[in-house]
């Protein structure tokens, strides 16, 4: 990319940033209904006193709840930041040409209420002159007092600058300029001539005339019936995943959410640091901080996307893989986040509790991250294993991620056992972590089997059957952990905390990871036993028929010690034509049946 399109990119960011800050500053104060928890002890209150005195009486607050409490000004209130929520959320879709258009007009507001308080300031100083009854503004100003003259000058100056840029950025002509500086110069002049001045008045028709001139132009309206029917045809097109993928590429959804949290928790870490906090209260703080609304916890789920993807990264490149890693692994760790916090309602929670279920989350998504690294280490540990010629550099180097994999969950799961009470949370982080653990060692001893047979000179036909039974072994282990979880989850669901989305994921649990894995095993143990007896109905050549046929085998281009023949006589080694009838039943050379149904 070049310089002009990181510029442009990075400008897009940062002017998505703001808007996000409002949305977050509106949702911090509970969108107008701060009074939340004083209406709920309110409400407890009056009814343990109206329980005490008749348990039958009643009164119009207690028949309405809460809304009995919600008058006119709470609700106006909550009117107005749910309209300032939904224009920042607004401002945050635009394009950048209309992001840029809204800051212009912010700051023609700006420049608008910049007068009208310079016009206030100067008018009242004009009639506190008038108010002495022996001068005025207009006979300090002929009496060349230096005071008047500064705040006439200084005041006229500042209303013409201010006019002429503002007519200069709205791309005004001659006509609208000078409309715009009368407008601006009005208060000032009409103090000269002793006259009624309103600054408010000023400033609104000021406001009126550049408003009349944005919407002479399209405006908003304009920008918003043409992305409708943008939209209209793009999902008519393309579809609605389409769109909202194409919409969050433009947007820059996960580097606007990580800046705004990075921006937010420097400014939290400024204030504790200003007030002289120590480090470790301070860390808790912004961990708490850096969660508590929903905002906030998303870009928080951005950051660890970003995390994660770093260390996709890293482990890439201590394996020697080339291109550059998915990005699946920062999205799946995202979304894994914001699962976990919404299933916890870490949001909701009081600041001691949210700071321990944070961290508990964080122990949960730091090994379901650590899975996704050991899914790019076991296939090249078979494909190491396979090969004659790979280096001994990246061996090693794969050997060493693998030792990793195995310390470092055994390591965590035993300090976490020494610091912490026997609990649902630390039986599913070490269920999780041991089957980490049993993942890396079938990748180990399967990729031992590879070496071994790769380092033998003849075939070594045994090894699709260790093969097999070291990777179902794994497999039953893993099944075994997956149902535990899925009890684990069941104790939790019952007896700690509910909620819809913890029903879901224990449903999504119980289909994947324990019904169609149990599936997936039953049909390769039915495949491999198809094979077997398919194999086993065909005959074994003679050693005489091994001499007449002195050939390799078809499959393996292996020297046949022992071998099978097909009723097309055609000779395989029993354990090449074993992995073949896994595919097909049919003989590799002239796809003739091997066996009859």
């Amino acid at each position: 990319m070049s310089v002009r399109g990181r510029i442009s990119s990075a400008l897009d960011v940062l002017l998505r940033v703001p808007p996000v800050f409002v949305m977050d500053a509106v949702l911090n104060s509970s969108l107008g209904l701060g009074g939340e928890n004083i209406v709920t002890t309110h409400y407890s209150a009056r009814k343990i006193k109206a329980d005490s005195v008749d348990i039958n009486a009643t009164s119009p607050e207690f028949e309405n709840g809460h809304f009995a409490y919600l008058d006119v000004p709470t609700l106006l209130w909550f009117l107005l930041y749910l309209q300032a929520f939904l224009g920042a959320l607004v401002v945050v879709l635009l394009p950048t040409q209309q992001l840029v258009h809204v800051y212009t007009w912010l700051t023609t507001l700006g420049a608008v209420a910049w007068s009208y308080l310079c016009n206030q300031e100067f008018v009242a100083y004009a009639e506190a002159l008038s108010r002495q009854g022996s001068t005025s503004l207009l006979l300090e100003l002929l009496r060349l007092d230096r005071g008047a003259l500064l705040r006439t000058v200084a005041n006229y100056g500042l209303q013409l600058v201010l006019a002429l840029l503002l007519s200069a950025g709205q791309g005004q002509g001659p006509a609208g300029a000078a409309v715009l500086c009368l407008a601006f110069l009005a208060p000032t002049l009409a103090s000269l001539c002793l006259l009624p001045a309103s600054p408010l008045a000023a400033a609104a028709g000021a406001q009126l005339l550049l408003a009349l001139q944005a919407l002479a132009r399209g405006g908003p309206l304009g920008a918003l019936a043409g992305a409708l029917r943008s939209g209209r045809a793009a999902v008519a097109q393309l579809g609605v995943y389409a769109l909202l993928e194409a919409h969050w590429a433009r947007l820059r959804v996960p580097q606007v959410l990580r800046l705004f949290w990075l921006a937010r928790m420097a400014g939290q870490a400024l204030r504790l640091a200003l007030a002289g906090t120590a480090p470790g209260p301070a860390v808790c703080e912004l961990a708490v901080r850096g969660c508590d609304t929903a905002v906030a916890l998303v870009g928080m789920a951005s950051v660890v996307a970003a995390l994660a993807q770093g260390l996709a990264w890293a482990a890439r490149r201590t394996l020697l893989l080339e291109g550059s890693p998915e990005r699946s692994l920062g999205t799946v760790a995202g979304l894994l986040f914001l699962v976990l916090a919404l299933q916890t309602g870490l949001t909701g929670l009081e600041a001691p509790r949210r700071l321990a279920r944070l961290y508990r989350n964080l122990c949960l998504l730091f090994t379901a991250v650590l899975h996704f690294v050991q899914g790019m280490l076991g296939p090249l540990l078979v494909s190491l294993g396979a090969s004659r010629s790979g280096s001994h550099r990246r061996h090693a180097r794969a050997l060493a991620l693998s030792a990793l994999l195995v310390a470092f969950p055994c390591g965590f799961v035993a300090y976490l056992w020494r610091r912490h009470a026997v609990s649902p949370w630390l039986l599913a982080v070490t269920a999780f972590s041991a089957e980490l653990t049993v993942k890396v060692v079938v990748s180990l001893l399967v990729y031992g089997l590879f070496l071994v047979d790769a380092r033998r000179e003849t075939l070594w036909e045994p090894l699709d059957d260790y093969v097999y039974y070291v990777r179902a072994a794994g497999s039953v282990l893993e099944f075994c952990f997956g149902v535990f979880l899925f009890f684990n989850g069941a104790w939790i669901f019952a007896f700690e905390s509910r909620g819809t989305i913890r029903a879901f994921m224990m449903c999504f649990h119980a289909y994947f990871n324990i019904w169609q894995q149990a599936r997936a095993g039953c049909k390769a143990l039915a495949r491999r036993r198809a094979a077997l007896h398919k194999l086993h109905s065909l005959p074994e050549a003679t050693p005489q028929q091994l001499r007449d046929f002195d050939d390799v085998c078809a499959i393996c281009f292996q020297e046949l010690q022992a071998a099978r023949v097909t009723r097309c006589r055609h000779f395989f080694h029993g354990a090449c034509l074993r992995k073949w009838l896994y595919v097909r039943d049919m003989c590799p050379l002239c796809h003739s049946t091997l066996h009859n149904q």
